[in-house]
């Protein structure tokens, strides 16, 4: 990307050390990615900046389940935020397409581990399908 052409914005929600790395592979990739420890920050971010895409660890262990997020994110009075594509990545093998399978179509899944070519070409996928 040319340094005139704005980045795409992403969000991240999730603060393992591990998603950290994602991070570093979607801005070499040329995103600019925000980071949410919450929800609740999450949403505050997500209002402010209107990223192309949210991308969130499914770690229930960690208050971050992917299935509530959802749900905020559907009920929230900013008429855009319910339209934004959501990448959810989970580690819950097998376990995680039952519970996540009635999703939107702006909605998709990746289980880890990721690889950066995966991760990068998913997001790229949903912003252009979705932006």
């Amino acid at each position: 990307m040319s340094a005139e052409t704005p980045r795409p914005t992403l969000l991240k929600v999730g603060g393992h050390p591990w998603v950290d790395r994602w991070r570093d592979w979607l801005v070499e990739a040329g995103y600019q990615v925000l980071r949410a420890r919450d929800f609740q920050e999450a949403l505050l971010l997500a209002r402010r900046a209107q990223p192309r895409l949210i991308l969130i660890v499914d770690d229930p262990k960690n208050h971050l389940d992917a299935i509530e997020w959802l749900e905020l994110q559907h009920i929230d009075s900013d008429p855009l935020l319910p339209m934004l594509p959501l990448l959810i990545v989970t580690g819950r093998q097998g376990g995680a397409e039952a519970r996540l399978q009635e999703l939107p179509d702006r909605v998709q899944v990746l289980e880890r581990p990721l690889d950066p070519e995966a991760l990068i070409e998913k997001v790229r996928a949903m912003i252009n399908a979705w932006w």
